[in-house]
């Protein structure tokens, strides 16, 4: 009884270990956004996640990796950029890959829905696209979960409202068997790129970025 304990603790170490220091990769992640415009389009993400707003975690904290007493360590990204600046870069690469004229606009997370529409349709391109973060973490213990809630608004110049969508959930990434961590870090990038990919086909956003 006493070798199985320390057995069992044992691995909890490890694996406890093995959960420090989880980083995502989130940039340069070609998505296939499937626009392709004429328009000038300048495209802003805005971190809206309360635990980034009220400084409990940062702006490039996108998870926890779970340790073998499911004791909680913080994923970042793999850049050491804010997860909006990786996300508006693939975002941006991605159109201008396709042809279209894009720029991203930098958002600080203190800023209101208001007044980020206000500086992306102030940047006068023909379209501006507000990208918002109400929620966005993985969870890694067993298991890989994706909590998301992702929203994206389409602007003309004059600053009306072409198309919105948005995309919600608790996804299942699948069981990481002995290496949870290491199954985390080849699950979330297809699946973010999935979810993005998914809010710029939807098709009211499609035809207000023609």
């Amino acid at each position: 009884m006493r070798n199985l304990t320390v057995a069992v603790v044992t691995l909890a170490v490890l694996c406890g270990g093995c959960a420090v220091g989880v980083k995502h990769k989130y940039d340069h992640q070609e998505l296939d956004l499937g626009v392709s415009s004429a328009e000038s389009v300048e495209v802003g993400v805005l971190d809206q996640r309360p635990y980034v707003l009220d400084n409990d975690k940062s702006p490039s904290f996108v998870g926890l990796s779970r340790g073998g007493f499911g004791n909680p360590f913080n994923v970042n990204t793999e850049s050491g950029n804010p997860l909006a600046t990786d996300m508006g870069t693939d975002i941006v690469s991605s159109l201008q890959a396709s042809g279209v004229k894009a720029k991203q606009m930098d958002l600080a997370p203190t800023l209101g829905p208001d007044e980020a529409r206000q500086k992306l349709v102030g940047s006068g391109a023909e379209r501006a696209v507000l990208i918002t973060l109400l929620e966005w973490k993985a969870d890694t213990y067993q298991r890989v979960w994706l909590h998301y809630d992702v929203s994206i608004d389409v602007f003309n110049r004059e600053g009306q409202t072409l198309a919105t969508s948005q995309r919600s959930g608790e996804d299942n990434l699948g069981d990481g068997g002995m290496d949870p961590p290491s199954h985390s870090r080849k699950a979330v990038p297809p699946a973010f790129k999935a979810i993005v990919e998914g809010l710029f086909h939807d098709p009211a956003v499609a035809a207000a970025l023609k």
